[in-house]
C-alpha cells in the first residue's frame, strides 16, 4: 500500500528557529529516567516488603486475579466463579481480565509480587508512551518528558494503582494513539500493529479508558499538515485502514467481548442505570491547580471530594495545566485546537448532572448509563494536558532565540496567573466553606503547590536561555525532576501499602469459625455489616483489610475459598440483582425462609459485625420433591416474597414449564451431590415419579444439563436459580457451564490470528538480508 506523506512538525513558529532544552534525549534515555524514579518512588512495592492494598485492590483486584490464577494451574479457563453471588459469570465480568495476554506475568510469578508490579509496569509503559507521541507531535526533548512524567505520576495514574484492569488500559493509551497514527497514514505492517495493541488494552477491560482513548483518536483521524493533501482518495484509504484495525480487534477480542455482550443483555445494567453519581463538583476544576480545595481526609489520611470516591486525585502538575493554557492561547496549530476542545467538553462533561453536556450526552445517545460516574472522564485530561504543555514547551524553546523577552513575559505572566488562580480558588472555599474542609491542610498544601509552581517557572526560563549544551540538559533534569517531586507530593497518602502477609492465602481460622464448602453451605453478610464496611475505615490499611477480609467483605472470600450469598462485581444477572435488592436494600430484615434456601450458615452477628451468628435452619444446596407453582412475571417474584411461601416444600417455575407428568414429593425422592467444581455438578437422583431438581445457584444459559447423558431444559426456579426435570428411578445429572458464546468467540478470535499471520508473513519474506561482498 502506498504510504501518506508524512506529517511536519507542528508549532506555529518553525521548528528551525529555536532548539530544544535538553537535546538528544532519546527514548532510552527518558526511559532510563523514568525507571529510575519509578524505583524511588515505590521501592517497597518492587522489593516486596510491602503490597498494594487500598480499597479495591484488596478487595477485587487481588481476588480476581488470585482466583484466575487458580483456575489456569487447574487447567480450568476461570469461566465461572461459584463463590460470590450463588454462583457468577467470571470471564464474562471484563474488567476480571482473563484473556488478558498480559496477566500471564502474574500467572507465573509469584502474585503477591507480582500484581503489584505489573500495574507498576503499565504505567512506566504509560508514560513512556506519552513520551514518544509528545515527541512526534512536538518535537521537543523537554515537552515530551515532562508530559510522559506528568501522565505516569499524575494522581489518576496513582489511583488506578486500585485496579489492575484500568493502570493497564491507561498504560495502552498513549501507544494505541501512536499506532493507529501510524495505521492510518503509512498501512501495511502497522495495521496489524494497532490491531494487536488495542485488543491489548480491549482485553484489559476498562470500558471508560477504551472508550475516550478511542474518542481520541476518531477526533483527531482528520490532523493534516496542509489542507491541500486532503483528497478523496486520501480520504477512503484512512477510512478503511481504520475501518481494517477495528475489524481486527474486534475479531481478535471475540473470545472476550461475545461473552461479555452476552452477559451484559441479561445484566442488571440498564440505559439510565447510575447517571450523575459520583461526579465533579462545580468547583471541581480548581483541584488542577489546588488539590485539596474543599476536599476532606478519611481515617486513611486519604483525601477525597464530598460525594465522589471512585477517585481521590485528578493532579497532573499545576505547571502542566498553566503550560495547557499557553498553548491554548499562544499555539496555533490544528492539533492543539482539537485537543483544546477535547479537554473542555471532557471536563463539562465531568460536572455530571450539574453541567447540561452530560445531561444532553444521555438523552442523545442510547445507553449512556452503561457507562457510570461522569468524574471519569478526567481520563481523558490525564494525557490531554500534558500533550498541550509539550506544545506549550515546544513553543519557547522555538521562540526564545528570535524573541527571549517575549518568553520571559509569558514566562512571568503565566507564573502570576497561576498563582491569582490558585489564590482565587482558595478565597472562594474561605467564603464557601463545606462541613468538612481541612483549611489548614488545604492551605499549607497550596503553597507548596505555588513554590514548586514557581521553581518550575523559574528552572525552565534558565533551560531555555542556556546555550552551552551541558547547562541545558542539567537544567532540563532538574525541570523534570521538580515536576516529579510536586506530584508525588501533591496530596497526602496516594498509595497506601501493606505487609504482603496479609494476602496469604486461605488464613488460619479460629475454632468456631465459619467454614463453608462449595455445594454445601454459603456465608451472608448482614445489611448492617455491609453497609458498615462500604463506610468505615481505620488508619492502618494492613489491618483494615483483614477486618474486611475476616467479615467476608465483597470479594475478600476468594481468597479463603469461602462460598458466600453476595459479591462485589459490575454486571449481575437481572433475576440474581432482585434477589440482592431483596437482601440488601429493603429496610426490613429478609425472609428468613429466603437466607435458608441460600444455604446460609452463617450471618454476621448483630452487635459484633466482624462475628458470625450460626444458623441451624440452612437447606441443601441441593433439593429434590419440591411442589410446583407456575407463574409468569412480576407474580414469582411476588410469591417468593410472600411469608406463605415455603422454601422447604415448593418452587416457583415460569409458566412455560407447565404442568406435565405427575410429580414426585419430597418424601418418596432423594438427591446425593457427589462432585461439585467451579464448573460442574454431579447429581444422583432417586424418585418414584418424575420430580424437579432444584438447585440454589444462580441461573444462567450458560449452564447446560444432561440426565442419564440426554440435554435436559434448565428452567429458572424461584426466579433466579436452576431447576431440572429428572425420571422416575434414579438418573445421573450433570450440571456444566458452557459458554458458547465464549466458544464461538474463540474461534474467531482464532481465525482472526491465522488471518493476521498469512496477512504479515510475505511482508517478512519480502525483506532480504544483504549479502556482504566477498573478502
Amino acid at each position: 500500500m502506498s504510504a501518506e506523506p508524512p506529517a511536519t512538525n507542528c508549532c506555529s513558529i518553525s521548528t528551525q528557529r529555536g532548539q530544544p532544552a535538553a537535546p538528544g534525549l532519546k527514548l532510552g534515555h527518558f526511559a532510563l529516567l523514568l525507571g529510575l524514579l519509578f524505583v524511588i518512588s515505590f521501592p517497597e512495592i518492587l522489593s516486596l516488603s510491602r503490597t498494594l492494598i487500598y480499597r479495591d485492590f484488596g478487595i477485587f483486584g487481588y481476588p480476581l486475579a488470585q482466583f484466575a490464577r487458580e483456575q489456569w494451574w487447574q487447567g480450568e479457563v476461570p469461566l465461572w466463579n461459584p463463590y460470590n453471588n450463588c454462583g457468577i459469570p467470571f470471564l464474562a465480568q471484563w474488567n476480571t481480565m482473563a484473556l488478558y495476554p498480559l496477566s500471564v506475568f502474574y500467572l507465573v510469578l509469584p502474585i503477591k509480587w507480582a500484581l503489584g508490579v505489573f500495574c507498576l509496569l503499565h504505567l512506566y509503559a504509560g508514560g513512556l508512551g506519552v513520551f514518544c507521541l509528545a515527541r512526534r507531535w512536538t518535537d521537543s526533548s523537554l515537552g515530551a518528558a515532562m508530559a510522559g512524567i506528568a501522565f505516569t505520576f499524575s494522581g489518576l495514574a496513582f489511583n488506578c494503582l486500585l485496579w489492575p484492569n484500568n493502570a493497564a488500559a491507561l498504560g495502552w493509551m498513549p501507544w494505541i494513539v501512536l499506532l493507529l497514527e501510524n495505521a492510518i497514514s503509512k498501512g501495511g505492517r502497522w495495521i496489524l500493529f494497532a490491531a494487536v495493541g488495542g485488543g491489548c488494552q480491549v482485553l484489559a477491560g476498562a470500558p471508560e479508558v477504551i472508550l475516550q482513548t478511542w474518542v481520541l483518536v476518531m477526533l483527531s483521524f482528520g490532523f493534516r499538515p496542509a489542507a491541500a493533501e486532503v483528497t478523496a482518495p486520501t480520504v477512503w484509504r484512512r477510512l478503511w485502514r481504520v475501518s481494517a484495525v477495528g475489524l481486527l480487534i474486534a475479531g481478535l477480542t471475540a473470545a472476550q467481548m461475545l461473552p461479555f455482550l452476552d452477559l451484559l443483555a441479561q445484566s442488571h445494567r440498564t440505559g439510565d442505570y447510575g447517571l450523575g453519581v459520583w461526579a465533579m463538583p462545580w468547583w471541581g476544576w480548581g483541584n488542577f491547580l489546588v488539590p485539596l480545595l474543599h476536599c476532606y481526609s478519611w481515617k486513611s489520611g486519604v483525601f477525597y471530594q464530598p460525594d465522589q470516591y471512585w477517585i481521590s486525585s485528578y493532579y497532573v502538575g499545576a505547571a502542566i495545566a498553566m503550560l495547557a493554557g499557553v498553548a491554548v492561547v499562544f499555539v496555533r496549530h490544528q492539533k492543539v485546537r482539537v485537543l483544546a476542545g477535547i479537554c473542555a467538553v471532557v471536563l463539562v462533561l465531568a460536572l455530571g448532572n450539574d453541567g447540561w453536556l452530560y445531561t444532553l450526552a444521555t438523552k442523545i445517545i442510547p445507553g449512556a448509563g452503561l457507562v457510570r460516574y461522569p468524574v471519569k472522564f478526567t481520563i481523558l485530561t490525564t494525557l490531554l494536558l500534558p500533550l498541550l504543555a509539550a506544545f506549550a514547551i515546544r513553543f519557547f524553546e522555538t521562540t526564545t532565540l528570535a524573541a527571549p523577552k517575549k518568553v520571559r513575559r509569558i514566562l512571568f505572566g503565566t507564573t502570576l496567573a497561576g498563582l491569582a488562580l490558585m489564590a482565587g480558588w482558595l478565597g472562594i472555599m474561605r467564603l464557601s466553606p463545606l462541613p468538612f474542609d481541612d483549611w489548614p491542610a488545604t492551605v499549607n498544601n497550596a503553597f507548596q503547590r505555588a513554590a514548586w509552581w514557581g521553581v518550575l517557572m523559574l528552572l525552565t526560563h534558565f533551560a531555555l536561555a542556556a546555550r552551552e549544551t551541558i547547562k541545558r540538559v542539567l537544567l532540563g533534569l532538574l525541570v523534570l525532576l521538580a515536576l516529579w517531586l510536586d506530584l508525588v507530593t501533591h496530596a497526602p497518602q496516594l498509595v497506601l501499602t501493606a505487609n504482603p502477609a496479609v494476602l496469604q492465602s486461605d488464613l488460619p481460622r479460629k475454632p468456631g469459625d465459619p467454614s463453608p464448602k462449595l455445594g454445601e453451605s454459603r456465608l451472608m453478610l448482614s445489611r448492617s455489616a455491609k453497609q458498615f464496611f462500604y463506610t468505615a475505615m481505620i488508619s492502618d490499611p494492613g489491618n483494615d483489610f483483614l477486618g474486611k477480609r475476616i467479615a467476608g467483605f465483597a470479594d475478600a472470600n476468594l481468597l479463603d475459598h469461602l462460598p458466600k450469598v453476595d459479591g462485589f462485581y459490575s454486571l449481575y444477572p437481572r433475576a440474581h440483582y432482585d434477589l440482592i435488592i431483596a437482601l440488601y436494600a429493603r429496610t426490613n430484615e429478609p425472609p428468613e425462609a429466603l437466607v435458608d434456601f441460600l444455604g446460609a450458615t452463617h450471618v454476621s452477628a448483630s452487635n459484633d459485625v466482624f462475628g458470625w451468628t450460626q444458623r441451624g435452619t440452612n437447606l441443601s444446596w441441593i433439593s429434590i420433591g419440591r411442589q410446583p407453582e407456575y407463574l409468569a412475571g412480576e407474580a414469582i417474584k411476588r410469591r417468593i416474597a410472600g411469608e406463605t411461601f415455603d422454601f422447604t416444600r415448593q418452587v416457583v417455575l415460569p409458566i412455560e414449564a407447565g404442568p406435565g407428568a405427575p410429580i414426585s414429593d419430597a418424601a418418596r425422592a432423594q438427591a446425593t451431590l457427589r462432585q461439585c467444581t467451579p464448573q460442574e455438578l454431579r447429581i444422583t437422583t432417586t424418585s418414584d415419579a418424575p420430580a424437579w431438581l432444584v438447585v440454589a445457584q444462580t441461573f444462567t444459559p450458560a449452564w447446560h444439563c444432561y440426565v442419564n447423558g440426554t440435554p435436559v431444559k434448565i428452567w429458572p426456579a424461584n426466579h433466579a436459580f436452576q431447576s431440572v426435570q429428572v425420571p422416575a428411578g434414579k438418573s445421573e445429572v450433570r450440571l456444566v457451564y458452557e459458554d458458547h458464546a465464549f466458544r464461538w468467540g474463540v474461534g474467531i478470535s482464532l481465525g482472526t490470528i491465522i488471518l493476521m499471520v498469512l496477512w504479515f508473513l510475505p511482508t517478512v519474506a519480502s525483506v532480504r538480508p544483504t549479502r556482504l561482498p566477498p573478502s
